[in-house]
């Protein structure tokens, strides 16, 4: 009778030994592995030093007109304008949006058709150097046309150190339809990339 309490007491000792047990084995794996990061395109990350290389490039081939600094691009060697554009498609879209100059496909050209007034306007020798079609023309040929007949123009004032200064104030580049359609589609359909000023920071500017 004496020995009753011992063996009770040793049963339930045992008993809680295999319930803990039985909770241990309950318990998830421990791992040491570490929460999953988001996985990151190493293809689209650009550090500090390949931006400034990119930079550098572009400083190297600028040159100073009438005391400006303005990108020579015709002087970058194609060994450069590679290098750069393989640097440029490396990076995102937020470091190419502060770039200078970046890589863009042709730029397709608007429909642009002069009014009657603006095509009549052109015919005064002392006022339009005139360009039909890429190809410096007389004036008069204008006379051989109708307005209708061009679907795009563009019109710049002479710079002073221009080689037409004073002989006339505007110069005027019209292209016939036919002419700017072919245009059109050779841009649209062109997916090589140029350098070209990036008019979007210019406008943040």
């Amino acid at each position: 009778m004496a020995l009753i309490p011992v063996f009770i007491a040793a049963i339930c000792v045992f008993s809680t030994k295999t319930i803990a047990q039985s909770d241990m084995n309950a318990l998830p794996e421990q791992t040491t592995e570490s929460i999953e990061s988001p996985v990151q395109d190493n293809n689209r990350i650009v550090t500090t030093d390949l931006i400034q290389e990119y930079n550098q490039i572009i400083e190297n081939h600028r040159v100073e007109i009438n005391g400006r600094k303005v990108l020579n691009i015709t002087s970058i060697s194609k060994d450069d304008l590679e290098r750069m554009k393989a640097l440029f498609l490396s990076m995102s879209p937020e470091q190419q949006a502060v770039l200078d100059y970046t890589f863009q496909r042709a730029i397709v050209p608007e429909e642009r058709i002069p009014t009657k007034e603006q095509f009549e306007s052109w015919k005064d020798t002392a006022e339009y150097g005139l360009w039909l079609d890429g190809k410096r023309t007389e004036n008069a040929e204008l006379n051989n046309y109708q307005h209708s007949d061009f679907s795009h123009y563009f019109v710049s004032r002479l710079m002073r150190n221009a080689k037409d200064y004073g002989k006339y104030v505007y110069h005027l580049d019209i292209e016939t339809t036919k002419i700017f359609k072919e245009r059109k589609i050779k841009a649209e359909t062109d997916e090589t990339l140029y350098l070209r000023p990036n008019l979007q920071r210019s406008r943040i500017q």
